[in-house]
This record gives C-alpha cells, sequence and structure tokens, in this order.
C-alpha cells in the first residue's frame, strides 16, 4: 500500500513483478539440484493473486501465475517437485510481517477474508490439477493468530474442502498453530 501511496498501483506492480523474478532463478534450482534436493517450498500470499486495491473474484490479477508457473515448469525440468505454502492469507493469520502484511490478523474474524482465501485456494488448485510437479499445498503457514484450535481446525476444513472441489490428488498439508502444539492442533483425518 506504500509503495501504491508513493508511486501508484502500476509502478508498485512493477516493483514486486521484479522482486519476485528476482527472488530465485534457474541457477537458484540447479544448486537445489545439485545439492541432491528433490523439493522446493514456494512460499506465497494473497497479494500475488489479487491486487492490493481490489481482493474480490472480479478483481483477480491477470499475471497472477506467471512467475509460480516459471518455478514450477524450471523446477520440473530438474525433477523437483514444488510445495505451494500459503504464507499470507487475505487478512492474514497471524501478526507476523511474513504473512504480507505486518500487525494485520483479522483473517479469522473476516467471513469475507475467509471466502476470499477460499476462492483463491480454488483458483491454485484448479491451476495446478493434475500437474505432476506440484507435490501438494500448504493451506496456511504458521496459523497463529487464530482465537482458538477449532478456528484453525474449521478454517483448515474449508480450505481443504475448496482445494478438493478443483483438485482431488494432490497432497494437502495442514499445519497445527504454532507454540504449544500438541495432537488436538489438528483436526481428525475425516
Amino acid at each position: 500500500q506504500s509503495l501504491d501511496q508513493r508511486f501508484g498501483v502500476a509502478t508498485e506492480q512493477s516493483l514486486i513483478n521484479t522482486y519476485q523474478h528476482s527472488w530465485i532463478t534457474a541457477t537458484d534450482l540447479d544448486n537445489i539440484k545439485s545439492a541432491g534436493f528433490n523439493a522446493v517450498r514456494v512460499p506465497v500470499w494473497w497479494g500475488q493473486f489479487y491486487p492490493l486495491g481490489n481482493i474480490s473474484d472480479s478483481g483477480w490479477r491477470p499475471d497472477a501465475f506467471d512467475v509460480l508457473d516459471w518455478l514450477v515448469s524450471e523446477a520440473g525440468q530438474r525433477g523437483i517437485y514444488v510445495i505451494i505454502d500459503m504464507h499470507g492469507v487475505v487478512g492474514g493469520q497471524s501478526t507476523s510481517d511474513d504473512t504480507g502484511q505486518q500487525n494485520n490478523n483479522t483473517y479469522w474474524t473476516d467471513g469475507t477474508a475467509q471466502g476470499n482465501t477460499a476462492f483463491m485456494w480454488w483458483q491454485i488448485a484448479h491451476h495446478y490439477s493434475g500437474n505432476p510437479t506440484i507435490a501438494g499445498f500448504d493451506l496456511i503457514n504458521e496459523p497463529t493468530g487464530a482465537p482458538d484450535n477449532q478456528a484453525v481446525i474449521t478454517a483448515l476444513n474449508g480450505l481443504y474442502q475448496s482445494v478438493r472441489s478443483a483438485d482431488p490428488n494432490h497432497i494437502i498439508i495442514m499445519e497445527g498453530t504454532w507454540g504449544n502444539w500438541d495432537w488436538s492442533m489438528l483436526p481428525p483425518p475425516s
């Protein structure tokens, strides 16, 4: 938002695009392969799919998958699997800056944010359904800001259903709440 206000939306998107294209390179993937690894976990956030000022079904970014598609293609050519890790849901799942916006933890109480996140996951799952390079989808990274364990379980179940409606086959990863972890923080497999 600061970039939008300072430089305008077009320049903000250009700067973010430059950052995304520089974040990981073909040389990085070659080094990963040379080191003997066969998977990468790629953090994404809602701002890669929605414009910052228009989070809605009609606001989907036309370039939403450009960088991720490049990464999936390049990783696949090297025999490296990709795990798509949702580091920042719409509204934020904690107050951490690695969710895309520090001190924004409204996902748990905002039905619109939850719906937009489910729609985003549906789009991602639909886009990569059947892609053999995708190892799986990590639905919410470190959901530390939830009011309780049941909120996490409810959110994960809703996102699971959204993904499964578009992609019945890829692995789905569900993280418990961060901190005093125990098995009750994850839903039963059913």
